[in-house]
């Protein structure tokens, strides 16, 4: 009895769970930004080349190796519970601690042994020593997994959400401090960026640490108890492996990025350290903010599954259809109004944030993959659909083909004096655009629901460039009256009030779409009551 009344809390606190990790989840791409505007100050744009040579290295391993174990710990940690079997809860966690601490050794092996030659691979030979100074991570990432996977099974989401904000933090506060003391000591770019990777490496250390403290709210095993269950390890790398697979497959586009970039750019012309500089500038500057807002996204996934989950089980295909059509949207809704204004404002906003030079150089890249952030919150979106619709295996194709776009036009523009740094945000918009396209055809080809492009893709998408482009004529207006800074954040805000009041006035945005996220219940009165959207809808 005791065992049914946790499994029926943690089921209660399953959205208030989603929105805890959401809210960390936001704060972490926060910080990842904020770290990168000071550290481009201190490094330079060459020295970021250094640096996110390395990360990129370390986090396509770490995704390959333990980015599934998470959640396929949590799903069999919650299952294992659910029918009371206690025993077997504490022999998967212990069974799996010892398997991946010993990949993250062997992958930190890996990597300290292979630094230099994968160094000279990419054209950066210096970038060894950040390698070297981060390989550690992947050790501390392998045990955190596991304890994050244990402690979101049992409902508690809190040691997950804390942990990320305190790696997030000490990586940077340390970072930035570390590559201030290897610079003023006359280290040099290369060590000063290893210098400031060791902060990752410390920071994934304290986040384990501070998972291993937390009390199991679990029961203690009884009679009834009958053990582990057999196979359950395999069943853990059942799930873990192919959703890691899946995501570093798409990790393969930041992996074509430093492979090709530095190597293809220095044999059209460019020095190395000019080719590392182009790379660290596109690396910092323009890649993390094209990958913010997709943690803005992944929610309304989230929060839609537990609806299209019960409407496919009671064969409602209109419902399922609803609530399909209403994620798509809000997949455009959000990320329309942020590539209209990467577009519009690539400058200014980078100027805002870093070096005069290190903008002029970022804008046209962040200005090109624009488009491209519209087309990845539509992949997420339109992947999280065919794994509710039971076809999460057919993603991996999409996927591979979006590789294989960028992968083969990245190789040929990076290599064209006339491109240059262009191609690699270019290839990327055209790999992102071939992966929503196949998805869009999966799902019309496998299950039942035929996506509305007109309603859910296009009518955000002319109500995010129009509002943006108004709020950009604007702009030349206000500079002269308030100066720079303020005149961009002026616009900015009010593009942003104009887009809301289109979406809702037109009904691009109505009643039920607000109805499938969170907070939108809550919200719909409000908006109702100062007339902003229509009651009937």
């Amino acid at each position: 009895m005791r065992n049914r009344d946790h499994g029926a809390k943690a089921r209660h606190g399953v959205f208030g769970g989603v929105l805890l990790l959401t809210a960390a989840g936001i704060l972490v791409k926060v910080l990842g930004v904020i770290y990168k505007i000071p550290l481009s100050h201190i490094l330079t744009d060459e020295g970021m080349g250094y640096f996110n040579s390395a990360y990129t290295v370390y986090a396509w391993l770490f995704v390959l190796s333990t980015a599934g174990l998470p959640t396929a710990i949590s799903i069999l940690v919650s299952e294992q519970i659910s029918r009371g079997q206690l025993r077997a809860v504490k022999r998967l966690v212990s069974v799996s601690a010892r398997i991946f601490l010993l990949v993250g050794l062997i992958s930190t092996g890996l990597l300290l042994c292979f630094a230099g030659p994968v160094s000279a691979l990419i054209g950066n030979a210096d970038s060894r020593f950040a390698m070297i100074a981060v390989a550690p991570t992947l050790a501390f990432t392998a045990l955190t997994g596991v304890l994050r996977g244990y402690w979101q099974g049992q409902g508690n989401m809190m040691p997950t959400a804390l942990s990320q904000i305190a790696e997030a933090g000490i990586r940077l506060a340390c970072g930035i401090l570390f590559a201030q003391m290897a610079l003023s000591r006359g280290l040099g770019l290369p060590m000063a960026a290893a210098a400031s990777i060791l902060g990752v490496s410390l920071g994934s250390a304290v986040s384990l640490l501070l998972l291993l403290p937390y009390r199991s709210s679990l029961p203690a095993p009884d009679a009834s108890d009958s053990g582990p269950a057999p196979g359950l390890f395999r069943r853990v790398l059942a799930i873990a492996i192919p959703v890691s697979l899946a995501a570093s497959v798409m990790n393969l586009m930041g992996i074509l990025d430093l492979f090709l970039m530095i190597r293809r750019l220095s044999g059209s012309g460019m020095t190395v350290a000019q080719a590392t500089a182009a790379y660290g500038n596109y690396s910092t500057l323009v890649l993390p903010l094209f990958h913010l807002p997709s943690v803005l996204v992944y929610p309304i996934v989230t929060s839609a599954t537990p609806a299209l989950s019960a409407a496919r089980a009671r064969r409602d295909r209109r419902a399922a259809a609803a609530v399909s059509d209403s994620v798509l949207r809000f997949g455009t809704v959000i990320t329309a109004p942020i590539a209209a204004g990467f577009f519009c404002f690539a400058f200014p906003l980078l100027a805002l944030l870093y070096p005069r030079s290190s903008a002029l150089a970022g804008a046209p890249m962040l200005a090109v993959i624009a488009p491209a952030v519209v087309l990845s919150g539509l992949l997420t979106v339109s992947s999280g659909l065919l794994q509710v619709y039971g076809k999460a295996n057919l993603t991996l194709w999409s996927m591979l083909a979006a590789v294989s776009v960028k992968g083969v036009l990245a190789f040929i523009g990076l290599a064209n004096p006339a491109l240059g740094a262009l191609a690699a945000p270019l290839s990327t918009v055209a790999g992102y655009g071939m992966a929503v396209l196949i998805n869009f055809a999966l799902l019309i080809r496998y299950t039942a629901f035929v996506p509305r492009i007109a309603a859910t893709v296009l009518a955000p998408l002319a109500a995010g460039v129009g509002a943006v482009g108004i709020g950009r004529l604007l702009y030349i207006p206000l500079q002269g009256l308030t100066g720079d800074p303020a005149a961009v954040l002026l616009c900015v805000a009010f593009s942003g009030m104009l887009y809301l009041l289109i979406i809702l006035k037109t009904g691009i945005l109505n009643r039920q779409d607000l109805l499938s996220v969170p907070f939108g219940a809550r919200l719909l009165p409000l908006l109702i009551k100062f007339r902003l959207i229509r009651s009937s809808r």
